[in-house]
Parts: structure tokens; sequence; C-alpha cells
């Protein structure tokens, strides 16, 4: 189950940007986990479920359609992942990705510094420094 964005300033907004983590490396310490995904799991919890997390860079990329270098259109998405946004549209009646970078959960192979992200402007999969700030959607596994 992926986490929809929206355009109205809430947590699930498209145009919030966070760090993975500092510059220690420490998931613990990152944005998007100390801020992103605390919100969506603090009680009651996003959708009524509190084990969201951020996808693998693997997970991640199973959302680019077509798949890289395939990308015709930006965002790289199906359209249930962008669909009917506008300013001021909520989780509950628009589905919003922005053309650019979003953080999965996967270190890069580099060393502690750095993690694996998707562009969804051409679809392909990067590593930079967890102290960059970058978009992110949540996801969970369970039923």
């Amino acid at each position: 189950m992926w986490e929809k964005k929206s355009d109205d300033g809430s947590i699930h907004d498209l145009d919030n940007l966070y760090t993975w983590s500092s510059s220690r490396g420490s998931p613990a310490d990152g944005t998007a986990f100390t801020v992103f995904l605390a919100a969506l799991n603090r009680p009651p919890c996003f959708a009524g479920h509190c084990d969201w997390r951020l996808p693998s860079d693997g997970e991640l990329y199973n959302i680019v359609a077509p798949p890289y270098p395939n990308c015709t259109s930006s965002p790289c998405v199906p359209s249930i992942f962008n669909t009917g946004c506008f300013p001021g549209c909520t989780v509950t009646n628009c589905s919003c990705t922005q053309s650019y970078t979003y953080w999965s959960s996967t270190t890069g192979q580099g060393g502690p510094t750095g993690a694996w992200f998707v562009h969804f402007y051409d679809g392909g999969v990067y590593g930079y420094g967890k102290g960059n700030s970058y978009y992110v959607r949540g996801v969970r596994s369970g039923s």
C-alpha cells in the first residue's frame, strides 16, 4: 500500500523535502524518519495503519512506468500516482508525484553516508549523500 501525495500543505504535500539522515549516517537523525514517518505512524496513524516506512530502492523503482530508460513523460509513474493534482487537493481527492528525486530506504554501496533514490523525471536509480533534501513517499506491506 502506497501513501498518496497531496498539494495541501499537510505531511502528505508533494512539495515537502526531507533529508535521509544527518552527516553521521544514522536514520534516527534524518527528517524522513524522525519527522515524516513519525507523523504517518503517530496514532491514529495514516489510513488507520501504523507501519509506514520508506520503500527500498527496488520497491520505489517498481512504480516507475515505463521502466528506465523508456520514460517519455514526466513524472514517470502510472496515472494512479499522479491524478487530479491541483493546489489545495487532499489525499482523499487527488494523487500527486513530483518529477524529481524520491529517497529509498536503501543505503548506498559507497558507504553509510549515501542512499539510493529514484528520479521520477527519467525513471533512473541513483545514489547521493543522505544529508541532501529530496521527496519521500511512504509504503507499507501489511494487510
